[in-house]
């Protein structure tokens, strides 16, 4: 017995030191695991054992709980060493934050990546525009009552467009944006008769016309068919009241002045050919009865619809202002024969089946839907405008030139950014298959994607001297099955990314060749891999991303090949970048040169079109000009007109109202566009209003925002909210297999034949509650695809409720009514104008595909939806297919009541020996009085509000 107790000891020492390590934990976060806003986590230590724990390269303690907030993609990797044995072991854990307010449903467009929103263009300076000329198109003849166009370009000598920002002003119209050379605006419109001496200034740039104002004018109204070859004459006035079609074989010629007038949601069928022939002098004129906006469609009219072999568009100096009126075009079945498009609303130019619209000098400007949507066609735009709509539009099988032209401002420039937009497809140009070639011309200032490509099916984009800027996503979206794409000499900016080889359909592809270009100042400069998780593509490691001779500077990250797939593996075997320049090192790409910014800065000028040692713009790039005071913590973003080959210096100054806090300088090196201002050295806490302001520039001038204010808000205690249904309750459900149509849906139908059960109610994914199972099949064996539950609840006080947050978990597609209306539907479901009945399926999502099991929604609702006493909470749930294998559903509902009103207080300070007033909540407003007790009037401005020194003196107040 002693002897094989002694033999048990050694076996049991021996397994201690070959296998008996203690388990490496990590606490908090899991392998491959995307978390919403914030991510905890520890690594508790175990004796005997030194460790090294690294969050994204930074060293951190071992026993303390870590929290991350900051939306992005991080690692956490332990080594951990055995003091006895020194036997090392190690444990790498990857995650993602989110963004809650970047994602939309289960759509999460900006997964892995930091929360980016591109930086508001900062005006050039004289110097900047020095030698180049303001080109402007405008009619020289007009009637009263319509807004006059302005189309503005600024052009080199050798018809190059100098690359310059700011704003024009002139002929008693707001002033309106020109970025990187090009812009449009609306002169108002006029009430009497005259000439309009217009005098459009840029900077230092002017272009003086004369606009003739006719005192009256006599429209022909138009409709109905053009048969045979007609010619509407020089300085035509025509009014088409309902819809025009332009027969085969039928000529319709448009000379120059001509301005027509269109009725709301008229349309324009070109069978046969419509030329447009404008002249710089004289443009001809497409326009509304009443100016729209994108996604805006009171006074819009149509478009022009071609879908015959030999249709023809010819245009020379043509302005299209206003058109795409209807907003459920594809709802309708515009987009016929196998047209794609994202989005629903209608093109301006519908290029189908062979037919062509070829487009010189023309502006296609302020759609209300998009500008086109082409289908095995040919379009070329050369030397033209497209600028602001929901989109340029979706192009199957085509062939498109743009050239020399510019396709930006989908569908504003205006700062505005969430979840919502970030997944709505406003991409500046969509290419699927066929032949793309763009040269010379600007892109961007999108909400999505600048350039995109994708959607299967093989096709091939040149990109070739090109500036792709401010895109809120990619520069450059090359995806798609069969997808080749070569860009050399262009600029990408201020982007979400700048190049990437996204997902894919098919083998080899995309195959991604870029040389020669300077991304700069995006999320992330070149990247192999897509930012949703398990694309095929990906899956299948198909793409290739080649990068050389570049310059990938000043991004947040300048290279990177990080994917979502089942390995989350870094991609270095589908990417080869050499001979490149970056701004640090990169493991994975040893093969590159890193940026010596005073050395290689005179390498930039080929990128330039403004004068090399022209002092630039610098700005404050906030979208606003006052912030809640802990923003300061974050930063203050400052941003340059444009990258140059010099250093640029600016100081600035942190001030409240008694003094300076702190003050510092920025400088710029060669090639960088973007610093942050982290003011130090003084308690924030203690501060209640305080000014950053930019001073002292060198080889710079203050040409944009010059200061940013920061207010202390005021603390509301908002009481907790109310839960009025609570997740994993019992609910009535009907399993039936029969269509309720819409009786169910009221508090008196009477559901007492219904079943019970306790959510979540399914079947299919092992994952139900206990009673919870429900029926897949109905006594005939028959699937059944739509399911109804009930849940009743009582409410006493939906005075104090302000609004309601629903949480629904579906699969596949949910309708949510309360007290009988509805207040929800999933995006799997079908838009809010389709009817849902009994045999609706859940194939909207993702072109028909199904969404992902145990999908939940979140919304907030109104609480006027509640009504006293007893409320009934109805939803049905809607399978994707008629054979589908699972169902889930759960739900839950909150009242929030309404914040207290509380108090506001009017901050003070002296700046520039003048008085700033302001106030965190711009739901109160200013109001002003020379006397204490006198007439007060408000004040239209918002916080904050600059007012210089006054005799006698003036008195403020604030008012909800």
């Amino acid at each position: 017995m002693i002897q094989r107790f002694a033999l048990f000891v050694v076996f049991a020492l021996a397994s201690v030191s070959a296998f008996g390590q203690a388990a490496l934990t990590i606490n908090g976060v899991a392998d491959k695991t995307v978390y919403t806003d914030s991510a905890s986590f520890s690594v508790p230590s175990v004796a005997g054992y030194t460790y090294a724990v690294t969050l994204d390269g930074q060293l951190i303690a071992t026993d303390v709980t870590h929290t991350s907030g900051k939306v992005d993609y991080h690692e956490v990797f332990v080594v951990r060493t055995n003091t006895s044995t020194l036997a090392v072991t190690n444990r790498l854990v990857r995650f993602i934050i989110v963004s809650s307010q970047r994602v939309n449903g289960s759509a999460q467009p900006e997964l892995g990546l930091i929360v980016w929103t591109p930086y508001p263009p900062v005006p050039s300076t004289a110097a900047e525009a020095a030698g180049a000329q303001l080109d402007i198109l405008v009619p020289a003849n007009y009637p009263l009552g319509l807004d006059i166009p302005v189309i503005a370009r600024v052009n080199e000598a050798d018809d190059r467009v100098r690359r310059v920002n700011g704003w024009v002003s002139g002929g008693g119209a707001s002033p309106w944006r020109v970025v990187r050379g090009h812009g449009f605006g609306f002169l108002p419109p006029q009430t009497s008769a005259g000439t309009i001496n217009y005098n459009a200034q840029l900077s230092a740039l002017s272009a003086p016309r004369q606009i003739q104002i006719e005192a009256s004018t006599t429209w022909s109204n138009v409709s109905g068919i053009i048969s045979s070859d007609t010619v509407w004459p020089t300085n035509s006035r025509i009014a088409l009241t309902t819809s025009l079609t332009i027969n085969a074989g039928a000529t319709l010629t448009v000379e120059p002045g001509t301005v027509v007038k269109l009725n709301p949601l008229v349309n324009i069928t070109n069978n046969g050919s419509l030329i447009l022939n404008g002249t710089a002098a004289q443009p001809v004129v497409f326009t509304p009865t009443n100016q729209p906006a994108p996604e805006i469609n009171a006074g819009a009219w149509g478009g022009i619809l071609m879908r015959a072999n030999a249709a023809r568009l010819v245009a020379n100096y043509a302005i299209l202002a206003g058109g795409g009126g209807q907003a459920n075009f594809k709802g309708a079945g515009g987009f016929t024969g196998g047209a794609e498009s994202h989005r629903n609303e209608q093109p301006l130019l519908l290029v189908q089946n062979g037919s062509a619209v070829l487009l010189t000098n023309c502006a296609l400007i302020n759609q209300a839907g998009q500008i086109a949507n082409g289908l095995n066609s040919t379009i070329v735009y050369d030397h033209c405008l497209l600028q602001r709509a929901i989109t340029a539009g979706e192009h199957v099988g085509c062939t498109i030139t743009v050239n020399k032209s510019a396709v930006i401002e989908f569908p504003s420039i205006d700062g505005i950014y969430s979840g919502a937009i970030a997944d709505a497809d406003y991409d500046g140009i969509y290419l699927t298959t066929g032949t793309h070639v763009l040269r010379d011309s600007l892109f961007g200032f999108a909400k999505d994607d600048a350039i995109d490509s994708g959607s299967g099916g093989a096709g091939t984009v040149l990109v070739t001297n090109c500036w792709v800027e401010s895109a809120l996503h990619e520069a450059l979206a090359w995806s798609g099955g069969g997808r080749q794409t070569r860009t050399c000499d262009s600029v990408l900016m201020n982007c979400g990314q700048g190049i990437e080889a996204g997902w894919s359909t098919g083998v080899n592809s995309p195959l991604v060749f870029a040389s020669n270009l300077l991304s700069t100042a995006n999320s992330v400069g070149a990247r192999y891999g897509d930012n949703y998780s398990g694309t095929t593509g990906l899956g299948l490691k198909t793409g290739f991303l080649t990068v050389t001779n570049s310059f990938i500077l000043y991004n947040y990250r300048d290279v990177w090949g990080q994917v979502w797939d089942d390995t989350w593996n870094y991609r270095t075997a589908q990417m080869d970048l050499q001979n490149n320049y970056l701004t640090v090192p990169n493991t994975n790409h040893p093969a590159n040169v890193i940026w010596n910014p005073a050395a290689d800065g005179p390498r930039l000028a080929a990128f330039m079109t403004t004068p090399a040692n022209a002092p630039v713009g610098i700005g404050v790039a906030t979208w606003s000009n006052q912030y809640p005071m802990f923003e300061i913590t974050n930063g203050i973003p400052v941003r340059l007109s444009s990258f140059t080959t010099n250093s640029v210096t600016v100081n600035y100054l942190v001030e409240n109202s008694s003094g300076a806090l702190a003050s510092g300088a920025l400088t710029f090196a060669a090639g960088e566009t973007v610093k942050r201002i982290y003011p130090t050295g003084f308690d924030l806490n203690a501060q209640t209003f305080v000014r950053v302001s930019l001073n002292s520039p060198v080889r710079g001038e203050v040409t944009g925002r010059g200061d940013v204010f920061f207010v202390k808000p005021e603390v509301i205690v908002t009481p907790p909210g109310t839960t009025l249904v609570a997740s994993n309750g019992t609910w009535k459900y009907n399993d039936q297999g029969v269509d309720l149509s819409t009786a169910w849906r009221p508090l008196s139908y009477s559901d007492v034949t219904w079943s019970n059960g306790v959510a979540q109610l399914g079947f299919g994914d092992s994952d139900e509650a206990v009673g919870g199972l429900i029926r897949k099949t109905n006594a005939a064996g028959a699937q059944l695809h739509c399911y109804y539950f009930r849940k009743t609840f009582v409410s006493s006080n939906v005075n104090q409720f302000a609004t309601l947050s629903l949480w629904l978990l579906r699969d596949d597609g949910g309708v949510v009514y309360l007290n009988g209306n509805e207040v929800f539907r999933s995006d799997s479901m079908p838009p809010t104008q389709f009817v849902i009945n009994y045999n609706t399926l859940a194939t909207n999502y993702n072109n028909g595909a199904a969404p992902p099991d145990n999908t939940v929604d979140k919304a907030t609702i109104s609480a006027t939806n509640l009504v006293l006493g007893t409320n009934i909470i109805a939803v049905e749930i809607h399978q994707q297919a008629t054979n589908s294998s699972d169902l889930s559903f759960d739900f839950a509902l909150a009242a929030n009541p309404a914040p207290p009103a509380g108090s506001q207080t009017l901050r003070l300070g002296r700046w520039d020996s003048q008085f700033t007033l302001g106030w965190s909540d711009n739901g109160y407003v200013l109001e002003m009085a020379n006397t204490v007790t006198g007439t007060w009037q408000q004040v239209t401005a918002p916080s904050p509000l600059t007012v210089a020194p006054t005799n006698p003196q003036q008195y403020f107040r604030l008012k909800k």
